[in-house]
């Protein structure tokens, strides 16, 4: 087939492939939207929500707003009044004039006064929408200050930036979104890597000189996605780009994919068809940071995970990951291959893991969730837990919504267990990480934890939050000139080494080290896109191998302007 037939039947898919709603973008990650539709499907006002894989389209967000909307007697008067907000801000038959405003104004946009800028209206830069195409323009800026009370009181972090997010939908089929934001850090910056973590895989942010007074940072992201529902209870897409995603489950933090990394550019194929949901994704980053650029390199995860939804009472899922570092694998570009298998008949040069996973939903107002991670040999010494090949992981929690008639209270609790090695791998290119961060859960191996979240709205506009977790984690063991003594798998950068490493890797071995952390916040957003995040952080830190302690407490303002 030449290149003209394919460019045609390109066109003639996107012609004639009918679709019911034309809001094709996605809705960032990190949207409160997501808590609120997390708490109505443990309500089972909804169903599931697909967590495990949870960029959702805003076409997507809008059907499930509707079926809240259904059941809106349901629901408490606080989740009517975020409804209504969410629905001026994602669903295209819900926004007008007396609800949202444009500074720029077009003819095919919102309208309103100047003044509306400090009204509760929903707010952009600019809009368009039109036959089928749309466009959102935002500015975003944000200030943040943290300020140390112990150890000292002296250590203070400024952070701030501004940037451009637009987002829309062309012809009715094509998604797309493109953001960029610049910044600087002020003060400390190690203690501004602690404020912001996304501070510690930023190119710019590490390549400027420590003596710097004004340390600078951006970050990008930007997609294309096409999405189609052929038929009611089919929706197919197709999405090549990068922006912030996570995979399979975890109320915290996922086992596979946590997103507390640095973004990815992807492409992601997902295809939900009635209780079967399949998605496929490839991935690329680069290795740990080094200032020799012909050491650099680039390393790819390839994703695949199929689930199925009973609906009312569970969903269950497997998935495995392949990573690897060389020029792209066609063997791990086919969606529909197992590629453990695959990575056997390439000569085992990869890093392998398979995961089980499970989250129910046949209990109003509670929800369990529950992965089992096997990271390279899935079948040797499955059950031996003293292993050092025993490479497993596996992570527990339950989440519940309204408890005993708690009207707008959320809590969940999840216990996290990582066998050492876990990550890790003989080639250290191709271990679980990006930069110098781990994908998966990032206490990391050789540790486990224990973590309960609650957060209460008081109204759709002010919310408290609360989070403490304890952390033990063991660590190898190292002489006073830095020389490794003993490796208990604790560091996933140093794998098992058979013959030299012992065959027995006890949990917790090594160096003893327990973490204890608190964060309270307060979220404020007293009229829409302008919003203020309080908080109050403390972090111990306990070596019981060597009998030391310490510990450091801060507190932080950010405020967030968005139009």
């Amino acid at each position: 087939m030449n290149l003209r037939k394919i460019l045609t039947a390109l066109y003639l898919l996107f012609i004639f492939v009918g679709n019911a709603y034309t809001q094709i973008e996605n809705v960032p990650l990190g949207d409160p939207v997501y808590d609120f539709l997390r708490n109505m499907s443990v309500k089972k006002v909804i169903g599931s929500i697909n967590d495990d894989v949870p960029n959702l389209s805003k076409g997507h967000v809008t059907e499930f707003l509707r079926q809240i909307e259904e059941k809106s007697n349901d629901i408490s008067h606080v989740d009517r009044e975020l409804l209504k907000r969410y629905r001026e801000k994602y669903d295209y038959e819900y926004m007008n004039s007396s609800n949202s405003y444009q500074l720029i104004q077009s003819d095919f946009g919102f309208k309103g006064k100047t003044s509306d800028i400090f009204s509760d209206k929903e707010k952009y830069l600019y809009t368009y929408r039109n036959k089928g195409n749309s466009l959102f323009f935002n500015f975003i800026t944000n200030f943040t200050y943290a300020n140390t009370l112990k150890p000292d009181s002296k250590t203070a972090a400024r952070l701030y930036d501004f940037g451009i997010y637009a987002d829309g939908t062309l012809i009715e089929k094509l998604g797309y979104s493109f953001g960029v934001v610049k910044g600087g850090t002020s003060g400390d910056g190690n203690f501004a890597e602690i404020v912001d973590p996304r501070l510690k895989y930023n190119f710019k942010f590490i390549e400027n000189l420590q003596e710097e007074s004004i340390r600078s940072y951006d970050f990008a992201t930007g997609y294309l996605k096409f999405e189609t529902k052929p038929y009611d209870d089919m929706r197919l897409s197709v999405q090549l780009g990068r922006e912030k995603t996570t995979y399979g489950l975890g109320y915290s933090n996922s086992l596979v994919f946590s997103g507390q990394h640095a973004d990815m550019d992807f492409i992601k194929f997902n295809l939900n068809y009635g209780i079967v949901n399949f998605s496929s994704i490839t991935a690329s980053t680069v290795g740990r940071y080094t200032r020799v650029i012909d050491s650099t390199y680039t390393k790819y995860f390839a994703m695949n995970r199929m689930k199925v939804s009973i609906p009312e009472l569970f969903d269950i899922g497997i998935g495995e990951v392949i990573v690897y570092a060389r020029p792209f694998e066609l063997a791990y570009l086919n969606p529909v291959l197992f590629y453990k298998f695959a990575e056997m008949s390439l000569q085992d040069r990869d890093n392998g893991a398979i995961f089980f996973d499970l989250q129910t939903h046949f209990i109003k107002g509670l929800q369990f969730q529950a992965t089992y991670f096997m990271d390279e040999n899935i079948i040797s010494s499955p059950f031996d837990f003293s292993k050092a090949t025993n490479k497993t992981a596996l992570q527990l929690g339950a989440y519940t919504y309204e408890p005993f008639g708690l009207r707008n209270f959320s809590m969940f609790a999840e216990f996290t267990f990582i066998r050492p090695y876990v990550y890790s791998h003989r080639t250290m290119k191709a271990d679980y990480t990006s930069w110098d961060e781990i994908v998966g859960n990032n206490i990391g191996p050789n540790s486990d934890q224990i973590m309960i979240n609650a957060n209460y709205n008081i109204t759709d506009k002010i919310k408290l939050g609360a989070r403490i977790s304890r952390t033990r984690k063991g660590e190898n063991v190292y002489d006073e000139f830095g020389n490794l003594i003993k490796n208990v798998g604790g560091d996933v950068f140093v794998p098992y080494t058979e013959g030299v490493d012992p065959d027995d890797a006890p949990f917790l071995d090594g160096i003893r080290i327990d973490y204890s952390d608190i964060l309270l916040s307060l979220e404020i957003e007293p009229i829409r896109g302008f919003k203020f995040d309080t908080y109050f952080n403390y972090h111990l830190k306990n070596n019981i191998t060597e009998g030391k302690k310490s510990d450091r407490t801060f507190i932080g303002l950010k405020f967030n302007v968005d139009f």
